[in-house]
């Protein structure tokens, strides 16, 4: 999950309800993004895209508030096996644009996150603003 440098390489798992648009964002970014639709089939459980996107080493993409609620019902010592999540807050057809423009910071967050020793816990992206959640390791 690492370059040569030392520089962390962020892959993603794509919700089903992520516009393919989005997921071809990362791919253009040189990210692997992965579809759940294609790698685990259509209609999977939350539960099971998060398991996967954990022992994957994968970040969560969704528009789905439910990864929310599995993510905040997590212990903190829990968090550090739970998988980074993504939750797009805004109407689909502006979905890939923001995630455009969004990516650089979203990563810088990321890498913030393992510098610091901070348990990501999420990242909401809206129209017009990003809301992070860290959690401080117990």
């Amino acid at each position: 999950m690492t370059r040569p440098d030392d520089e962390p390489v962020f892959r993603y798992l794509t919700d089903e309800n992520v516009t393919r648009s989005a997921t071809n964002v990362l791919r253009t970014a040189g990210r692997d993004a992965f579809e759940s639709r294609e790698v685990i089939g259509g209609q999977a459980a939350d539960k099971v895209l998060e398991w996967v996107a954990h022992q994957e080493g994968l970040i969560l993409v969704s528009r789905d508030r439910d990864f929310k609620a599995i993510v905040e019902g997590v212990s903190a010592r829990g968090l550090r096996r739970a998988a980074k999540a993504i939750w797009l807050r805004m109407d689909e057809t502006r979905e890939a644009k923001r995630l455009a423009q969004c990516l650089p910071m979203i990563e810088n967050l990321l890498r913030h996150a393992i510098v610091h020793a901070l348990d990501l816990e999420y990242i909401q992206i809206f129209e017009e603003e990003i809301n992070v959640k860290y959690r401080f390791p117990s």
